[in-house]
Formats: C-alpha cells, sequence, structure tokens
C-alpha cells in the first residue's frame, strides 16, 4: 500500500529545540530553593566499613541533609530480576570501586564537595575477585558470603537443551569448535546522567529525569522508598543518549529522593563525566566456546555453546542477558540439536546491564566466526552456508517463539549483491578481505504474566492540531516522531500540526518501557488504533456539520470532505471548536491498546528453560564489511560496510536511517578499540574520552543501508523493531571474518587491536 506519510522522511519534532539549545535536559532545570546534591563513593572494590562520621560535614555551613547506611533503612533495596542492591552500602560491605556510601545536599556545588571531603569513613580493605575465572574456584575471595544459596561466586545458571545434542555430533560429517571472548564496553552517550527529585509539603515526590523507562521508575521509586504510588510523579526531560545505559533506576535518582526527603527542598544530582565511566550499566565481559556439527552439504547438525557472564557485583539484568544470549540467536538458523550452559559470576565490579542489542553482540561475535570456520572446513561459501541454514517465515524456533516475518535469506541476498561478494571473493587483493555476519532481536519480551502492550491518547484539539499521548518514552529514538507521522497519515494533517508531549507519568499511560525492541512497534500500533478512534468521531461531527453520511466522506490536508463533491469541506479546526463547544463540551479524544492476552504469546516466568512463544516478532540483520590489513603495523581499515535490516514496514525514513548508521559506528568501536580497562584495585582506568576511545568522523567508512520490509502481521503497517540491533551486533564478526580473509589469522577477542594482529601474524609464521 502506498502511504502519504508512513514511510517517508520528516524533521524530528524536536529538531529545532535541540538545534537551538532551547532543549532542557534535567541538568539544566533549576527550582526555587534547589539544593545541589553529591555522592561519597568507595576507592575500595571490596572493604567493610567500620565506621562512618558526617559531624563535620554536618556543621559544615549551607548543609542540609546528609543519608548514609547509617540514617537509611535496610529494607531499602532495588533491582530487576531480583531486588538485591542496596541503595546505599546498608550492610557495611562495599562491593566494587565506586559504590554510594553516603549522599550529601547543600546550597552550592562547592559546599556539597567540601561536605562530602569532611565525611570521614574507616574501611576494613578486603581482597578482591575482577576475574570470573579466579572467582569460581575454591578458596577465591566471595562477594556476597552473606547469601547461602550463592556457591563459588556463581550468580545465576541456565542450561536450555533441545532435541538430542549427542545424536546432532553424531550425523555431523565436520565438527568444528572454538573459543572468543567480548571486552567490556560503556555506551558514552553525551549528556551526563541527572536526577531532580523534589519532595513536597504534602508528601508527594516529583522526580525529573532522562530515563528510558518512566513507568517504572515511578514504581521503583513508590516500592522501594514505601510512598504510595498516586504520591509519585516522573517527567522525563530530553534524553542526550541513552542505548541501554539508561533502561531503568541508579542508586543516583534514590538518594536525590532521599536527600529532598530529608531536606524538605528539591536536590539535583548530576554525575560527572567520570563517574559515567565509572558507574553505567555497561555489556559485560562475555567467554563463550562453541562447538558446531554439520553434514557435508552443510546442513547443521548441532551446536554447543559454554558462556561465562562477568555479572560484577549486583544481579540487575544478569540473569534476563544470560538467557537472551541463549535464545536470542537461535531464531536466525534451523538449529534442532542444541544446548548451552551460561553462568553469571559475581565479581567485584560496578554491575553491568543493559547495552544496545542486548545479549546479541555478546553471541553472534563468536557464533558468526563459527559459521565462517565451518564453511572453510566444509569448502563451501559462507553466505551460502547461512541461507543453507536461515530462519525462514512461519518456522517456530527451537525456543518457541514462532517466526511470522522473516527476512534474514533477503539480507543475506541483497547485502552481498549490495557489496560485490562473489567477485571480491573470486578476485582478492593483497591484504583486503570481506566477511559477513547476521544478527537477530525479538520485538518485545512477554516473559511473564500481566499487560505487555501500549497506550496511546490521540486528541484533536479545538484549533484543529493533534496530540498524541503515548505510554512510551522518546530517548532520541525517534519514537515521537513515529507516532506523530501515523496520527498525520490517518488524520490527513501534516506531521508538523501533531504534538507529542514528554512523558509524564500523572498524565502519561503506563507503558512497558524498552523492552526487547517493542517501543517504537508498540506505540505506533496502539496510536494507529487511538487515531482510528478519533478519526471515527471526527467523521460524525463532521457528517452532522456537511449533512451528510459518515462513510460518504473523506480526510486530506486537515480537512474533512464529502468524497463526491469535494468543495463540501470542514476543517479539522471547526471539527475541533464544534466538538467542544457545541456537542457535549469535550475535546475528541479516541484511545488505542495494543495488546496480547492471548496465552500463546505468554511464557510463564516459571518455566526452568525459557521455553515458549514469548515474543511477538523478531527482526534480523546482516552485514557485510570490507577491510584492508596493514600487516607491518596491524591497523585495519574498514573500507566498505552494508547492512542490510529487516525492520519490517519502514515508518520514519530518516530516523531509521540514523538508528542504523548509529548502531554500526557502535559496533565499529567495540570491534576495533572500545574497552573498559581495570587497575589491579578494580578501579576504571580510562574514565574519559581522552583514554576511552570512540570512533570518530575519521574512522567511519562508507555505510550503505538497504531495507527488507517483510510484513509483521502483529503490528500496524507490517512493522516491527529494527533500530537497535542491526549493524551494532554483527559488523564485530563481520570485521573478523574480512581479517581472516585478508591475511589468514582470526582474532578470537575484541578489540581486535593492533597488537593482536601482529600477534597473531607472528604465531601464523611460526607455525610454518
Amino acid at each position: 500500500m502506498e502511504y502519504t506519510i508512513i514511510g517517508k522522511r520528516f524533521p524530528r519534532l524536536d529538531g529545532r529545540e535541540k538545534v537551538t539549545g532551547q532543549a532542557q535536559y534535567t541538568a539544566d532545570i533549576t527550582l526555587p530553593n534547589m539544593l545541589y546534591g553529591k555522592i561519597l563513593r568507595s576507592p575500595y572494590a571490596h572493604a567493610r566499613i567500620l565506621n562512618i562520621d558526617t559531624s563535620r560535614a554536618e556543621k559544615l555551613a549551607g548543609v542540609k541533609a546528609i543519608v548514609s547506611s547509617k540514617n537509611t533503612p535496610k529494607s531499602y533495596m532495588f533491582g530487576i530480576d531480583i531486588y538485591d542492591e542496596p541503595l546505599l552500602a546498608w550492610d557495611d560491605i562495599v562491593r566494587f570501586a565506586g559504590q554510594e556510601v553516603a549522599g550529601v545536599a547543600a546550597t552550592d556545588k562547592d559546599i556539597a564537595v567540601e561536605a562530602i571531603d569532611l565525611i570521614k569513613v574507616d574501611y576494613e580493605e578486603l581482597p578482591a575477585v575482577f576475574d570470573p575465572a579466579e572467582a569460581v574456584k575454591p578458596g577465591a575471595p566471595q562477594v556476597h558470603p552473606e547469601l547461602p544459596y550463592v556457591k563459588n561466586n556463581i550468580a545465576f545458571e541456565v542450561t536450555m537443551e533441545r532435541g538430542d545434542i549427542e545424536q546432532g555430533f553424531r550425523e555431523a560429517d565436520v565438527v568444528v569448535e572454538d573459543s572468543f571472548s567480548v571486552a567490556p564496553v560503556t555506551q558514552c552517550y553525551l549528556e551526563p546522567d541527572a536526577c531532580l527529585a523534589s519532595y513536597d509539603a504534602s508528601d508527594r515526590l516529583t522526580v525529573w529525569v532522562g530515563n528510558m523507562w518512566p513507568s517504572l521508575m515511578r514504581d521503583e521509586l513508590a516500592r522501594t522508598l514505601q510512598i504510595p504510588v498516586s504520591k509519585v510523579r516522573v517527567i522525563q526531560k530530553y534524553v542526550g543518549g541513552a542505548f541501554g545505559a539508561r533502561f531503568t533506576m541508579y542508586p543516583l535518582h534514590f538518594i536525590a529522593s532521599l536527600l529532598s526527603m530529608k531536606a524538605g527542598r528539591p536536590v539535583k544530582l548530576v554525575r560527572s563525566r567520570t563517574e559515567e565511566f565509572t558507574l553505567p550499566r555497561y555489556r559485560p565481559a562475555v567467554w563463550n566456546h562453541f562447538r558446531l556439527g554439520a553434514r557435508k552439504d552443510g546442513t547443521i547438525t548441532a551446536i554447543q555453546t559454554e558462556v561465562v557472564m562477568d555479572n560484577g557485583a549486583y544481579q540487575y539484568l544478569g540473569r534476563r542477558q544470560a538467557s537472551h544470549m541463549c535464545c536470542r540467536s537461535d531464531a536466525n538458523y534451523r538449529f534442532k540439536n542444541l544446548k548451552y550452559h551460561c553462568i553469571n559470576v559475581y565479581t567485584n565490579k560496578a554491575p553491568p546491564g543493559t547495552y544496545r542489542s542486548f545479549g546479541d553482540a555478546e553471541m553472534t561475535f563468536g557464533r558468526e566466526q563459527m559459521m565462517d570456520i565451518l564453511a572453510e572446513k566444509l569448502g563451501m561459501d559462507t553466505a551460502e552456508l547461512k541461507l543453507k541454514n536461515c530462519a525462514r517465515t512461519g518456522d517456530i524456533s527451537p525456543h518457541g517463539w514462532h517466526l511470522n516475518s522473516v527476512g534474514v535469506a533477503e539480507c543475506i541476498e541483497k547485502s552481498t549483491v549490495a557489496a560485490g561478494w562473489k567477485d571480491k571473493k573470486a578476485h582478492k587483493q593483497p591484504r583486503r578481505g570481506i566477511g559477513i555476519a547476521s544478527t537477530c532481536h525479538e520485538t518485545d519480551d512477554r516473559n511473564r504474566d500481566g499487560f505487555y502492550g501500549s497506550v496511546s491518547f490521540v486528541k484533536i484539539l479545538e484549533d484543529g492540531r493533534v496530540q498524541v499521548i503515548t505510554g512510551e518514552a522518546e530517548y532520541g529514538q525517534g519514537a515521537h516522531n513515529a507516532v506523530a507521522m501515523v496520527a498525520a497519515e490517518e488524520l490527513g494533517v501534516r506531521p508538523q500540526d501533531v504534538e507529542v508531549p514528554h512523558h509524564d507519568t500523572d498524565y502519561s499511560p503506563w507503558a512497558l518501557g524498552a523492552v526487547g525492541s517493542r517501543v517504537m512497534a508498540a506505540a505506533v500500533t496502539a496510536t494507529r488504533l487511538a487515531t482510528l478512534d478519533a478519526r471515527k468521531q471526527a467523521l460524525d461531527v463532521a457528517a452532522a456539520m456537511l449533512k451528510a453520511k459518515p462513510e460518504e466522506l473523506a480526510m486530506k490536508d486537515g480537512k474533512v470532505y464529502v468524497a463526491s463533491t469535494p468543495d463540501r469541506s470542514v476543517t479539522m479546526a471547526d471539527i475541533g471548536h464544534e466538538a467542544l463547544h457545541r456537542r457535549g463540551g469535550s475535546l475528541i479524544m479516541g484511545k488505542g491498546v495494543e495488546e496480547r492476552w492471548d496465552t500463546e504469546y505468554t511464557l510463564k516466568a516459571a518455566h526452568p528453560t525459557h521455553f515458549g512463544h514469548s515474543v511477538s516478532a523478531t527482526y534480523y540483520d546482516t552485514t557485510i564489511a570490507e577491510v584492508e590489513v596493514d600487516t607491518t603495523t596491524g591497523e585495519v581499515k574498514v573500507l566498505n560496510v552494508v547492512v542490510a535490516d529487516d525492520c519490517g514496514k519502514v515508518i520514519d525514513q530518516q530516523s531509521i536511517d540514523g538508528q542504523v548508521q548509529g548502531a554500526t559506528v557502535q559496533g565499529l568501536g567495540a570491534a576495533l578499540f572500545e574497552e573498559r580497562i581495570l587497575d589491579e584495585k578494580g578501579r576504571i582506568a580510562n574514565a574519559n574520552f581522552l583514554d576511552y576511545k570512540v570512533p570518530l568522523s575519521v574512522n567511519v567508512p562508507p555505510i550503505e543501508k538497504i531495507y527488507v520490509e517483510s510484513n509483521e502481521p502483529g503490528f500496524a503497517y507490517g512493522c516491527k523493531g529494527g533500530g537497535e540491533s542491526p549493524g551494532i551486533g554483527s559488523i564485530m564478526p563481520a570485521i573478523a571474518n574480512a581479517i581472516y580473509d585478508a591475511i589468514g589469522v582470526r582474532i578470537k577477542s575484541t578489540p581486535i587491536t593492533r597488537e593482536k594482529v601482529l600477534q597473531a601474524l607472528a604465531e601464523k609464521e611460526a607455525k610454518r
């Protein structure tokens, strides 16, 4: 179907405010009588707090509130998978360098810093463990000795087995195996995280944040601080980047709230850049060992994987990440016999969390190199091997996912043509190589009972403008632009005549948030339903005004007209005014709910191996990278990249272009030079943009973007997710495979540094 607005390019609704500097981020807000907060953090990775003396800080002029484990209830615990993380070190043990020990609110920023320096904390340093391989050994320091169910620092363990893994390997003519590792990396958004909390005389807590999930933040603030949920309001301001790091709550938000509750005045906390590198919920370090079997014709018969994830000091989303790493990659291929075993290991590090392509990138790096290794062993082209085994529409994944729209084969076919794959493979140039890899990701994650849909309200205002109130938050990904385009398409108005207010939990409907790339598809679907509801009401009003039947009317260019006689028309402003002032005194407002209550879409959280149709859709990508390697210096230069994205129907062409471009560049950084580095005491050693290298414009190669618009029947217009994962997960193994194609050495860990390339070349030469 041809659309007027859907799938086209339109300027961002928030573009003018951002480029002119008028956009207000959390740190920009100032309230009357506002105080400034600062957090005291542990210098040790593992230590016992013997005493906290705040007396000197309390006497400092301008200090209005101090919170620490000494005056904070021990019941104040937070988390996602389990509630295991304290707001402050309530049990007198710090478990990672940078953990929150105390908070101060003062009338001036400098006074707050001085007060932090005046707090005296006596520590007894304890043995720490930073390597998961060491942490699981008998006699290793225990991160959580107080938890009787934790043995050998294993925070979580899951095994998933489908089919008959031993039979699968017996059927194989070729078996390959190898080990890989992915380094921890930081999201590196530009706006430092901030929180402004105001607890007023009516015992109502209002919090301004740049968070990705305001609905959950409201719920968790109420639960953790034991406040009625009706007494908590969360307002989302502009967000200067997120990429998963601002998914849920941090101690920052709770401590700002506690300080405001204690002082009776608003308190603003803004993290420094060093804190941003120390504390974000970054992508964890992961180690994989793969074993892959196939018949001579390339049919894969079995895959077995051992996974170790560095869990850091608290679980946060570690359990979910472990299960996702196992489940998600299997929607890419028609695996029949498989077995995964994953352990999350506690270490004395800041807890990791959600980073774009959550769970995908960590598995794809090794698995897609294994496909390359297997293809070589079989004497097959890697792209052909992938096509032979890739998932197709109508398949059910090994874990029970119904794959209703699968465009991965088309991604492979189109990307290889665009990249000149066959020609470059046939006519190799010295030190140049080309590599291919694929990823898949889910659209939402319905892994427990309850409402997992989305709600939107669409209002036609009395001046004819349209307002969309969606439960889904805007954090830079373009969701609000997309819902505005939907409303404009269905009501026949311009996108610039549609307003989408910032999320405010007092007015915005509750939403599930950014779980499994669901925001765009769910919000678009709910908004279309709400718009159709509003459209029906508008046509009813217009029909009475035009003395016609609703079915005789059409909408276009901000007008409703009689289709047979277009000169008989009324404007949307006429309709909005009529509805408000003449027909009952209320605005036209439509409501739309995207939901799936059918049990076939629900996976019970108690299921021991996470089997079931727990996702609404899957989306796919394939990335091809061409590289040139300098064998003297070890430098890897990425020459060209092609990304084919199976995103379903494109809603906002401009936004998806930016999403894929940005994701690919982030993946490039993780592939070649990004890594969180800790010193011997567990403190981050590269906590700034001088030492933590990210891609610059000079590092970015040409990126060709291809969109495969497979039709997803579960969402409006056939859309599904498509902005989170394409490029970022698959470019890492694509580059590694291209390096192997160029110089015959395989780099099995990220980042792929010059030193690793030179070492691999030296080892190759030594074996001759």
